[in-house]
């Protein structure tokens, strides 16, 4: 049961969030059990949403967030991203003393939406607004996460043209072994995966949803990371997960320690 204010009842936010947390539709019965209301009432509620747009289906065969709703939610979680990922960014940078990026999927690709670089003699480049094949993404074990063998398998076979770095995977069983030791940590450290003598650090960012929107990395030259890589994976955690709380989510049960 998700505790909810008396306000928050009365105008059925409880009964969105309860949708909003769903991967199909839910009956009246479920969306009562997950809020904790009376059945009837809930049944009475869901369609009182529904004639306000809200809401998609009836409370008898199953309702859903309606698809106005939801890209409205996806228009504000795109609008948070970059704005409260660039000074999270710029303060990770700044402590880490390397670049950092906050990448997201779109389909076979990864694209950057925000990046700030220190100022160094040597770093990333930038790549704001570029977008690349996601397989040679700094953060591919975690922006494929969600994918399944033959979705993999494809992305795979769209590497791009190119020998591949000693550190990235060749098979399908190498980039799953690589997406599972990510789940496990949490995050994914990379070494000489995209460029040779490179190296970097990143975790996971979730919006309200439990979807995965996102990943922040820090990258640099592999012998000035690798010293420092314990203090370096935990303040790319903490940005990671900070940045999760600003879109109401959280890293997923079972994810990372």
């Amino acid at each position: 049961m998700r505790p909810a204010t008396a306000a928050a009842r009365s105008c059925g936010l409880d009964i969105l969030a309860a949708l909003a947390d769903a991967t199909g539709t839910l009956p009246s019965s479920r969306i009562a059990a997950e809020t904790g209301r009376d059945r009837g009432l809930t049944a009475r509620a869901v369609g009182d949403l529904g004639r306000l747009g809200l809401v998609d289906g009836d409370a008898t065969v199953g309702a859903s967030l309606s698809w106005v709703l939801r890209a409205q939610a996806g228009r504000v979680v795109e609008q948070r991203l970059a704005s409260r990922g660039q000074p999270a960014l710029d303060e990770l940078a700044r402590a880490c003393r390397e670049s950092a990026y906050l990448v997201r999927r779109e389909g076979s690709r990864s694209v950057t939406l925000v990046e700030a670089l220190p100022d160094l003699p040597v770093h990333g480049g930038s790549w704001l607004g570029r977008s690349q094949p996601a397989i040679r993404s700094d953060a591919a074990p975690i922006l494929l996460s969600d994918l399944d063998p033959a979705s993999l398998a494809a992305i795979l076979a769209d590497r791009d043209v190119g020998p591949a770095q000693s550190g990235a995977p060749r098979t399908l069983a190498a980039l799953e072994r690589l997406i599972e030791r990510a789940q496990v940590d949490g995050h994914c450290v990379l070494v000489d995966y995209v460029e040779r003598g490179t190296m970097s650090i990143a975790s996971g960012v979730w919006d309200f949803r439990g979807r995965l929107v996102g990943a922040i990395v820090v990258m640099g030259p592999r012998d000035r990371m690798r010293p420092r890589e314990a203090r370096l994976t935990r303040a790319v955690r903490t940005a990671a997960d900070g940045l999760s709380r600003e879109l109401g989510g959280r890293r997923p049960d079972g994810v990372g320690a």
